[in-house]
């Protein structure tokens, strides 16, 4: 759809209807709704678009979270074995 009048549906309804002051006031109609649509389609776009957004945001985050809380328990048995490691390398060199 364009934003000038001329191209527009509103337009052409004008040049078809034959009576006088009727046909301004169907054309100048269609013509309003003509870019009230286009107007929500614009609004719609942006909307899906913001929904769709926070909505990867969202499950990225759960992800994220998920994954953390899977790997909170191998990441603590690490530290054990760290912490073991170092003991016994302690030991060792306490009987060397």
């Amino acid at each position: 759809m364009s934003d000038k009048f001329r191209d527009s549906a509103g337009f052409k309804v004008l040049a078809v209807i034959p009576v006088p002051g009727v046909d301004v006031a169907a054309g100048l109609a269609v013509y309003a709704c003509e870019q009230g649509v286009k107007a929500a389609g614009e609004s719609l776009a942006g909307f899906i678009k913001s929904t769709v957004a926070e909505a990867a945001s969202d499950a990225v985050t759960a992800a994220g979270q998920e994954m953390k809380r899977q790997t909170q328990p191998v990441l603590n048995t690490l530290d054990k074995l760290s912490d073991g490691v170092s003991e016994l390398a302690e030991s060792v060199k306490k009987l060397s």
